[in-house]
């Protein structure tokens, strides 16, 4: 009966590293020495003996992962071999395997009971980098989860260029890339970075212009960042209206106002008065939001003064109107009727123009508010010279409170991401 003594005491499962300590990549094979001997523990006889090797995942039974037949010769009892020299090592022996065992068959007598592999052969497969100091790594990087189904991460040439390189993390849902940056987006030698979701995607592509080099998911912004901007729209009519005697509807147009802000209307016509001398020929023109009354500031007088020759004459007209508006639809129309009397008016050649701005910069009053008996606006103080001092000093104001509130709503939005990165933290360190 044979039997085997392995050396150094402890199953010399020793990484082959003589003179490969400065290679690129670590041999994958794994030295084994030992001595046979007879049941008295005499050397049996030098010469050649057949040897089999084989790795299992457990000390009895378990799965075969290794086998390796050879002849090897011995002197005084003694051989050496290299596992992985006749079948190469997988290298998911070690990574899916915590523990594995040798056993070894000798002229046809197994050894028992099986040896374990210590440490040193799992060297082939890195457990963990913690503590390291650098160097240079040569090839690409392949990272993956621990089941080894989808690389987490991978750097390396793209293939198209020279030197360019792709940081790859990988989602759970089927091994799509979840997050990619590459160092030379289809080799333009300009870096990109994708962002993939199941139904949702981010795209940052310095190799594009404008708007390409963007892309959100559509609700990514929101509606008061996308709509709150300025917009405009108008109304022509060429067509004469006459004026009659009460308030009537000359024109208009529905601004639809993306958010709460203020309207800026205004309004031009050629206005036809068939004046007869000595009788009073004006009317009334303005813009209003409404078909019921004009607003205090809204409506002015457009005549031609009694005395002058009869005949007809024509007069440009115009007006303009700052309304503030609330989120949606508000028609705003230009208004008019005749002094009860008068001749023959008629109002051509329509132009109204809307424009929305969703920021004031200062104060706005609005038009609405009821004249004094003298026509003049009842909250307003004629006596007052502008100020230049005091409307740059509240536009800054303003603006301030509004950047002031903008900062606010970001910190909010910040410390709430903060808490959910600090919580998802503490669910991973829970799992480790």
């Amino acid at each position: 009966m044979k039997q085997l003594v392995a050396l150094s005491g402890c199953v010399a499962l020793c990484l082959f590293m003589a003179a490969t300590v400065a290679a690129v990549s670590t041999p994958k094979g794994i030295s084994y020495q030992g001595r046979v001997v007879d049941a008295d523990g005499h050397p049996v006889a030098d010469g050649s003996h057949e040897f089999q090797f084989r790795v299992y995942t457990l000390p009895e039974d378990g799965s075969l992962v290794l086998s390796e037949d050879i002849s090897l010769t011995t002197f005084d009892g003694l051989f050496s071999h290299i596992l992985g020299s006749v079948t190469p090592i997988p290298n998911a022996m070690f990574l899916e395997n915590d523990s594995l065992f040798l056993e070894v068959t000798i002229d046809g007598e197994t050894q028992s009971p099986r040896t374990p592999f210590l440490p040193v052969g799992y060297a082939l497969r890195v457990n963990s980098i913690d503590a390291t100091r650098g160097g240079t790594v040569y090839g690409s990087i392949s990272v993956r989860d621990t089941l080894g189904d989808y690389p987490d991460c991978y750097i390396g040439r793209n293939g198209l260029i020279l030197g360019s390189g792709r940081l790859r993390v990988y989602s759970l849902m089927g091994g799509s890339v979840g997050v990619q940056l590459d160092g030379s987006y289809a080799a333009t030698g300009q870096p990109s970075i994708t962002v993939t979701g199941s139904n949702r995607s981010i795209v940052l592509n310095t190799s594009e212009s404008g708007s390409a080099s963007v892309e959100l998911p559509a609700d990514a912004i929101e509606a008061a960042e996308i709509l709150d901007e300025p917009g405009v729209g108008n109304y022509l009519k060429e067509g004469e209206t006459v004026l009659g005697a009460t308030a009537q509807y000359l024109g208009g147009r529905t601004m639809f106002a993306p958010a709460d802000g203020f309207v800026y209307v205004s309004a031009s016509a050629e206005v036809i008065i068939n004046h007869t001398s000595g009788t009073y020929s004006e009317c009334f023109l303005g813009l209003s939001d409404n078909l019921v009354n004009f607003p205090a500031f809204g409506a002015e007088r457009v005549g031609v003064p009694a005395g002058a020759g009869s005949g007809q004459y024509h007069i440009p007209f115009s007006a303009h109107m700052l309304f503030p508006v609330t989120q949606g639809s508000q028609p705003y129309y230009l208004m008019g009727n005749k002094w009860v009397g008068a001749g023959t008016i008629s109002v051509r050649a329509l132009s109204l123009t809307e424009i929305f701005i969703p920021t004031a910069y200062t104060t706005v009053i609005s038009p609405f508010t009821e004249k004094a008996s003298d026509g003049q606006n009842s909250g307003l103080s004629t006596s007052v010279p502008f100020d230049p001092e005091t409307e740059r000093n509240e536009a800054i104001a303003f603006n301030r409170n509004r950047i002031a509130s903008e900062l606010a709503r970001i910190a909010a939005e910040c410390e709430s991401l903060k808490q959910q990165l600090r919580a998802t933290a503490n669910e991973d360190s829970g799992s480790l």
